[in-house]
């Protein structure tokens, strides 16, 4: 079983609904509705062609609905940034915890690349991941060790 299909079974054990469409706007992946109770996750076809796109899509989509990262369509720059931020690093979390990501990176000297292939998941939320955990104490200290075993 790939990934992908572990984590649709996890949205559907969730009561979430996952439909994907052809109708939402060139450069939306994706977009999640909670009403009346209710759930759903739309990935948009044109955008979401690799499993791993689906994948990142699909996480990122259930994260906004589990941390309560919702807005209205009507919601300001400023509610929209930070949804979407809170989503976006929850699905960091979710997909490369911080653990991972330091065996990967400093203890298997794996490239970007590798870990996309591995966590089956876009090269460039890969780059995001790290670039968002490099501030990290525990990075940062893993960082100087790796560098210090080079030696």
């Amino acid at each position: 079983m790939t990934r992908l299909e572990e984590y649709e079974d996890i949205v559907r054990n969730q009561g979430i609904k996952e439909r994907a469409v052809d109708s939402l706007p060139s450069g939306v992946d994706g977009a999640c509705v909670m009403a009346y109770g209710l759930s759903a996750i739309i990935l948009n076809k044109g955008e979401t062609g690799t499993n791993a796109k689906r994948l990142e899509v699909l996480s990122h989509e259930r994260c906004h609905l589990s941390q309560g990262a919702l807005y209205k369509i009507d919601s300001s720059g400023k509610e929209v940034y930070g949804a979407e931020r809170k989503a976006t690093i929850a699905s960091y979390r979710e997909l490369l915890p911080l653990d991972y990501v330091i065996d990967a990176v400093f203890k298997r000297k794996l490239t970007m690349t590798e870990i996309s292939i591995e966590a089956e998941v876009p090269c460039d939320f890969v780059h995001a991941a790290i670039a968002w955990y490099s501030s990290f104490e525990e990075f940062v200290k893993a960082k100087g060790l790796s560098f210090d075993s080079e030696q």
